[in-house]
């Protein structure tokens, strides 16, 4: 997209940037450093230890980012279940990092 940008300025033409433009390009930077805690994590702890908190930690990052940024969830029977469900993940995930020994 960045790319586009620049080589539409280039030309003379005019660059059409949808709203959700910082939002899309913060949600890469977001994804590049999941990609590398991955690899760190990966690292550090063995893989039986390191994939079920990679695959329940982006859903949690989505569910905030749908909450704060986008404006997905609303209500608070709603807030409820993902405060609840959240917590629920955060106590699973903490069990599995622990397990490590």
């Amino acid at each position: 997209w960045l790319a586009y940008c620049v080589a539409r300025r280039a030309l003379g033409l005019r660059v059409e940037t949808p709203d959700c433009a910082p939002e899309a390009m913060a949600a890469g930077v977001l994804w590049a450093v999941a990609q590398v805690s991955w690899f760190v994590a990966n690292e550090a702890l063995s893989i039986q230890i390191s994939f079920p908190i990679i695959a329940t930690l982006p859903g949690l990052v989505g569910a905030l980012w749908g909450v704060f940024v986008f404006g997905e969830i609303r209500g608070w029977r709603n807030y409820g279940w993902l405060i609840t469900s959240s917590l629920l993940q955060g106590v699973a995930v903490a069990c599995i990092a622990l397990s490590k020994g």
